[in-house]
């Protein structure tokens, strides 16, 4: 398969899982509208607090269920907070890291449609922190492809370096 043919099967894929995310929230924002009624409906009843309570409880799950899917989801400005994170965290465990390479595989930046981002981001330090960050790396709560993943030692050093990509969705409107 070239190039061109993978290219266009991970937009695809991407734009399919950016319609799945998006029909999600619509599903739990209209749950969640829905749960508001029965709150107003249960307002209305002052002998039913079972059924209020009931209510209620839907309509903070929804909310929750919504707050969790827009954590998860990665978008451009969470990606600026995620190399950051990667950065101290790496700091934290005595490495040295460096993101050495981010850039787009869009010809231009679009709003409205997902971009696969290629990163690259090298470690130096001790053994036992250098697989620990690739481990960490490996379990991100999003969606990653990691392309290639090298440990070297140079001296007393171990030298990690990880080619992957991200898929970034629109900010929410």
């Amino acid at each position: 398969m070239n190039s061109k043919t993978r290219l266009t099967v991970l937009v695809f894929i991407s734009a399919l899982l950016a319609l799945g995310v998006m029909a999600e929230l619509s599903y739990i924002k209209m749950t969640s509208a829905e749960a508001g009624e029965m709150l107003a409906e249960a307002d209305t009843r002052s002998g039913n607090d079972a059924w209020t309570r009931n209510a209620r409880s839907v309509q903070v799950n929804e909310r929750d269920s919504v707050r969790i899917l827009d954590d998860a989801k990665l978008t451009r400005t969470k990606l600026i907070t995620l190399i950051d994170l990667l950065e101290k965290t790496g700091r934290s465990m005595n490495l040295s890291v460096v993101v050495t390479s981010v850039k787009s595989d869009a010809s231009s930046i679009s709003t409205s449609s997902p971009e696969t981002v290629n990163m690259t981001v090298t470690t130096s330090g001790p053994w036992a922190s250098s697989l620990a960050f690739i481990r960490l790396l490996e379990n991100l709560p999003h969606k990653i492809y990691i392309d290639e993943s090298r440990i070297t030692k140079e001296g007393q050093v171990w030298e990690t370096s990880s080619t992957m990509r991200l898929t970034t969705l629109p900010e929410a409107q």
